[in-house]
């Protein structure tokens, strides 16, 4: 490998694009090269590190764990470096061209990023979002590139993360318009005696109704496992299954589909939604705004 003083920083910072990106014309389009140069610094690239970095595989490219290794201690580095050039400078929503990485459950996407967008495009055009998939949280490289981690947070983040609760869901049970036995009151005997459908444990919040049965020595018939909540709503609405799940969850679909919903019979713990972010950004005036304006969208959605 040749010494740090040889490596050209701009080499390093088209590094992080070719190995964020994973595609060498996609990449040299976000770094403003023709694909022949990239393709260039690519193989300068494999000279200096003696590794192939990125790879052929089935499906497009992928890279090394030693380009994986690379590519963290990059992110670390360059993280300070943006803290260093821009330590005093303001942020201008208004006129600044920035796009802001986002790491959300897809419940969160529903109830939250709507009114979050509809409030860019009307007062700050400039800013975009890059919605990341919630398996995301789990690759700690990908955790710590993210802008933000909104959703069920799970406890697992390292300490280099900050967090701020944006609101707590309480749990109700929803089912169709018409259902043959549920009326006005959901008695515990009544639910146990319905078919259930659930969302797949992926947040680290959808196991609450499991937890309360539990102490009670009852268990459920799950006969439905979703992979989404964009899925159960359209099905109880056409079933006679019972779900249990957020009161936003259910207000965002009530008025578009036959759905009614009452209190759940079980005691259930309220569910905190939380923002979470890594500690480099924590004195970011962008980040700053960024996270204020989703305390605001969360607050009145």
């Amino acid at each position: 490998m040749n010494s740090f003083g040889s490596v050209n920083l701009n080499v390093l910072q088209y590094m992080r694009v070719l190995l964020t990106e994973r595609q060498v014309s996609r990449a040299a389009q976000k770094a403003g090269l023709s694909q022949p140069g990239m393709s260039h610094v690519l193989k300068e690239l494999r000279q200096i590190f003696q590794d192939p970095l990125l790879v052929k595989v089935t499906k497009g490219w992928e890279p090394t764990e030693k380009a994986l290794l690379i590519l963290g201690q990059l992110e670390q580095g360059f993280g300070f470096l943006e803290k260093v050039v821009h330590a005093n400078l303001p942020f201008s929503p208004q006129t600044e061209d920035r796009q802001f990485r986002i790491i959300c459950t897809d419940y969160v996407g529903m109830v939250l990023v709507p009114e979050f967008v509809h409030r860019l495009r009307g007062h700050f055009p400039g800013i975009s979002l890059d919605l990341l998939p919630w398996a995301s949280v789990a690759d700690p490289i990908l955790a710590e590139r993210a802008d933000l981690i909104i959703g069920f947070c799970p406890d697992t983040l390292p300490a280099q993360f900050r967090e701020d609760l944006l609101f707590e869901e309480e749990y109700l049970c929803m089912f169709r318009k018409g259902h043959p036995r549920i009326k006005n009151r959901l008695t515990l005997e009544g639910f146990l005696a319905e078919d259930h459908a659930i969302v797949r444990e992926q947040d680290g919040a959808i196991g609450v109704v499991n937890v309360a049965l539990q102490k009670l020595g009852r268990t459920r018939k799950v006969v439905l496992e979703v992979p989404s909540f964009l899925t159960f709503p359209f099905i109880v609405s056409q079933t006679d299954l019972v779900i249990t799940t957020t009161s936003r969850n259910i207000k965002l679909f009530e008025p578009f589909l036959p759905l009614r919903s009452l209190p759940s019979p079980l005691d259930l713990p309220r569910v905190p939604v939380k923002q979470r972010w890594h500690v480099r950004t924590d004195s970011s005036p962008a980040h700053q705004w960024l996270r204020q304006m989703v305390r605001e969208v969360a607050i009145e959605t």
